[in-house]
């Protein structure tokens, strides 16, 4: 029961996150920060692309969100050497890790620019698909935000739902009370 409400209440109180920004010693966080920023932003362009014509530039930049999001896996348990791996040593480290999903095998291992381009809509959607799931699991891997960040947004979310909950107690007394 504790633990169903715990998970439950998870979004709110971010006690996983902060866990894991715990555990990231200062001198890895800024370049954890920085890669997953990078990372974010190409993922929120590509999500944003969804007409089918704008589908393989999406794809290209789901691949390097990917990447960008593996080297700050990476580089958050010190096993990253050097700048930000590329789309095809992202795989490797992501299949190393046991975090691959085949279906993106082609996408993130191919020379070809114009891979995506070649693809039928279907595929494309399909990888479109495993990407968002891929990243999504790789960013419940580590936690960029600092310890204050998690502890603003906590209390924001808090504040928020006390907010909505007088909201929702006045709208109801005005209802009942109401002649």
């Amino acid at each position: 029961m504790k633990e169903a409400l715990l998970t439950a209440l998870e979004p709110l109180l971010l006690q996983r996150a902060g866990t894991l920004a715990r555990a990231l010693p200062a001198e890895r966080r800024e370049r954890v920060r920085r890669l997953a920023r990078a990372a974010s932003v190409r993922e929120n362009l590509a999500r944003e692309a969804r007409e089918p014509e704008a589908i393989p530039a999406a794809l290209c930049l789901g691949r390097e969100a990917l990447a960008l999001s593996t080297s700050a896996l990476l580089a958050s348990r010190g096993e990253l050497e050097g700048d930000a791996l590329s789309p095809a040593e992202a795989w490797s480290a992501l299949e190393r890790q046991g975090l691959a999903q085949r279906e993106l095998e082609q996408l993130m291992t191919s020379t070809d620019p114009a891979l995506a381009d070649s693809l039928g809509l279907e595929a494309q959607q399909s990888l479109q698909a495993q990407l968002d799931q891929q990243l999504a699991l790789l960013r419940s891997h580590y936690e960029p935000r600092s310890l204050r960040q998690l502890a603003v947004a906590r209390g924001l979310r808090l504040v928020a739902l006390l907010s909505l909950l007088c909201f929702a107690v006045l709208a109801f007394v005005a209802v009942t009370v109401r002649p």
